[in-house]
């Protein structure tokens, strides 16, 4: 059964993995102001897009990482868990109640 906010005490105990610097560009591929992002790619043409620009794709800790920013937060918002906020106001609720609001 998925429990939103997470409880971290109830969850396996993770691994530390050390983190290098990095960076990640400031706008969606090709990184350019003004032009249309390129979506719905395939992981696999996405990593030949940032190889031949001598980049590679961010992996899942780096981009949670970011998502938090300098914070160190429990959410990408703060430490405490909003329902209402990225869509998830329902998480937490059973089918029927998420389908009456």
């Amino acid at each position: 059964m998925y429990r939103a906010p997470r409880i971290a005490e109830e969850e396996l105990a993770g691994l530390e993995i050390p983190m290098r610097g990095f960076y990640i560009d400031l706008l969606p591929y090709p990184n350019e102001s003004g032009a249309i992002p390129t979506t719905n790619v395939a992981r696999a043409d996405a990593d030949r897009l940032c190889t031949a620009q001598s980049k590679r794709l961010c992996t899942e800790l780096e981009w949670s990482a970011r998502a938090k920013a300098r914070r160190h937060t429990a959410y990408e918002y703060g430490d405490e868990y909003r329902s209402g906020t990225c869509g998830n106001r329902y998480f937490g609720r059973a089918i029927g109640e998420a389908a009456r609001r």
